[in-house]
């Protein structure tokens, strides 16, 4: 099952292995790995370096012991790879135009997903949230809606991917949305009722299944960053005119 191991850092390779044979669906959720000592010996190394991988991997999210019943192979990924990403976006300068623009991708790619299949169910979903927003007159509710509309259009997409980067993203996406939708709310050059119609145009496309009328209404409503002071203080100005011709 496992291959001997030479040098390096002992823990690193097996940690290595584990991982690629997950990748390689010999190893799958729910799976139970061999003891310490077998292990130990499959590798040729210490069991202290097999306690150190596993551990390593219990950290990632990989791995989950359970007192007196082993080490399971499980799916806690999520927290681990939200703080890597999160990390990644501030070491690289990452921009919020960045986030809207992946942000677009993502929800016009779920859009597509939800035409295609001509998902009557999903759309019954979107127009009681959007039903929901419309009747609304409480501003903190309105904001949870609008969220809620966004995430379940890429929850309906169906494509595990989509759901699971929009997932760990949505701690960098979140906050801006808030941000941007308060200021919305606060601009004199942008009333409330323009932001309602955006979210009802984005909703009307997915119903009458044009995924060209929802491509444009998802980039107006990314325009909204534009409100963002960082965005405001940015020579964004090309994308925003290219988004804008849709």
């Amino acid at each position: 099952m496992f291959e001997p191991i030479n040098n390096k850092k002992n823990y690193e390779y097996i940690v290595e292995q584990i991982q690629q044979m997950i990748i390689n669906k010999q190893l799958k959720f729910g799976d139970k790995l061999p003891p310490e000592r077998e292990m130990s010996e499959t590798f040729g190394v210490s069991r202290t370096s097999v306690r150190e991988a596993l551990k390593a991997l219990e950290v990632i999210g990989i791995l989950e012991c359970k007192q007196g019943e082993g080490n399971f192979i499980v799916n806690n990924l999520h927290d681990y790879a939200t703080n890597v990403i999160s990390i990644m976006f501030a070491l690289n300068n990452g921009t919020i135009l960045e986030l809207l623009q992946l942000r677009c991708c993502l929800e016009v790619e779920s859009i597509r997903n939800i035409i295609d299949r001509d998902d009557k169910e999903a759309v019954e979903k979107l127009r009681e949230i959007i039903n929901k927003y419309n009747a609304s007159e409480d501003e903190e509710e309105r904001l949870s809606l609008d969220k809620l509309f966004h995430m379940t259009i890429i929850s309906l997409s169906n494509n595990i991917l989509y759901q699971y980067l929009f997932d760990m993203l949505s701690v960098l996406i979140i906050p801006y949305i808030e941000d941007i939708v308060k200021l919305s709310l606060e601009s004199e050059d942008y009333p409330e009722y323009l932001l309602a119609h955006e979210h009802n145009e984005i909703f009307k496309a997915i119903e009458e299944k044009d995924i060209n009328k929802a491509h444009a209404a998802v980039a107006v409503h990314m325009l909204l960053g534009y409100m963002h002071p960082e965005l405001k203080t940015a020579d964004n100005s090309e994308y925003f005119q290219a988004l804008s011709k849709f």
